[in-house]
């Protein structure tokens, strides 16, 4: 737990990623995207990336609470 041997699991397609949750039975790492309204779920070395749900999150607004 030192840092070393790290893996990028995702770099792309990402811009506010808010939320990560690990289910270690599945061996799956989920995210959620609040600019991207989206969660989303990938195995842990990053493969198999997919959308679990794209509609009806609730949309985040900088400008809501300036």
């Amino acid at each position: 737990m030192d840092g070393s041997g790290r893996l990028v699991v995702v770099n792309t397609r990402l811009y506010w990623p808010n939320g990560l949750t690990l289910d270690y039975a599945a061996d799956k790492l989920y995210w959620v995207d609040a600019k991207h309204h989206v969660i989303e779920c990938a195995g842990l070395d990053g493969s198999q990336r997919s959308i679990v749900l794209d509609r009806g999150l609730c949309v985040h607004d900088v400008r809501a609470v300036l």
